[in-house]
């Protein structure tokens, strides 16, 4: 039975590679006519449904985009009015400089590893931390091409990898801006989309709207985030 759990784990890893590749070739094509994110989003789509594994394969595609490609948004997202993430007290900095020290990590550790408890454990650890390191990179990436974005129908949520939600405009009853920096606690209906900064703006939703993330649907209720210009996004949300 030992044998046969390797063996299947070695077939789903085949076809996970093989699937991968197939999204990867359709981005390298249309690397120059549009945006990388959007066209790996359609082909996961195409190859995996709209479930759950679909949605982890689209952010498991989002994750190779922006940690591999030069330029993986060329062309814009969807939405009128577009609003960074990434300058909002120091997010992206924040980010890159966990990117760094754990670049810097990395090898000592491995070396450390390996004197200690042999080679083995030293490469698979190092394995594991070197797909965290490059989910970092690609978080920060992620974190300085992604905007959130406003439409007259719809708020485009985009934070990071992993939120890729839309809100109707006509589930919002109210936006205020957020003056402290105090830590926001977990609550039931609370979404938190700040990523190493401070949210400054508070989105009020009607009760029990629904929103589609990765790992689900939640029902949210209020949703704190950090934007770059608070200002112009409650206006723009206001209008």
């Amino acid at each position: 039975l030992g044998d046969v759990r390797w063996l299947l784990l070695g077939l789903v890893l085949l076809a996970e590679l093989w699937l991968l590749s197939g999204v990867l070739r359709q981005v390298w094509r249309s690397r120059h006519g549009g945006n990388a994110e959007t066209v790996a989003a359609q082909a996961v789509h195409r190859a995996f449904g709209d479930g759950l594994a679909g949605r982890l394969m689209q952010l498991e595609s989002r994750l190779w985009v922006y940690a591999l490609m030069r330029r993986p948004a060329a062309a814009p997202f969807a939405g009128e009015q577009h609003f960074g993430v990434h300058r909002q007290h120091g997010n992206a900095s924040n980010q890159l400089g966990f990117v760094i020290v754990m670049a810097a990590e990395l090898p000592i550790v491995h070396v450390l590893l390996h004197l200690a408890f042999g080679a083995t454990v030293a490469w698979v650890v190092t394995a594991l931390s070197a797909y965290g390191w490059l989910f970092l990179w690609a978080e920060y990436r992620a974190t300085r091409w992604r905007p959130v974005s406003v439409d007259a129908q719809s708020l485009h949520l985009r934070y990071g990898l992993l939120i890729d939600t839309v809100v109707p405009r006509r589930s919002i009853v109210d936006v205020q801006p957020v003056s402290h920096r105090a830590p926001l606690n977990r609550a039931p209906g609370r979404l938190r989309l700040t990523g190493m900064g401070a949210a400054n703006v508070r989105i009020k939703l009607h009760p029990g709207t629904a929103l589609r993330l990765p790992w689900g649907e939640r029902t949210t209720d209020e949703i704190f985030l950090g934007v770059d210009e608070p200002e112009r996004f409650i206006r723009a949300l206001g209008a």
